[in-house]
């Protein structure tokens, strides 16, 4: 019952491997992901779910998470992105 907001970036992706591999000139092999609904596991447990694919509806989403008491989690659909980790440890590291 824990009244936290996990936001979700999600482009269906294994970001880390994936950027690894596109990063060493290989193959993209096992990192492309089907469409998650992470907001459901939320939702299953007695939180709060809400996913997203317009950024116009993020700070909406954002308002009615905050105001739910729930434990949210807001999956937002984004496209392909450089993964934190690639930027810490990546290419030449």
């Amino acid at each position: 019952n824990a009244p936290i907001v996990i936001v979700i970036g999600n482009d269906n992706a294994w970001g880390a491997i994936r950027q690894q591999q596109i990063e060493r000139g290989h193959k993209l092999i096992a990192t492309e992901l089907t469409d998650r609904r992470y907001e459901k596991m939320a939702e299953m447990l007695g939180g709060y779910g809400e996913y997203v694919t317009d950024p116009n509806d993020i700070s909406k989403v954002l308002r009615k998470a905050f105001r739910s008491n729930k434990p949210v989690v807001v999956n937002v659909k984004i496209s392909s992105c450089q993964s934190p980790y690639m930027k810490w440890f990546g290419k030449g590291h």
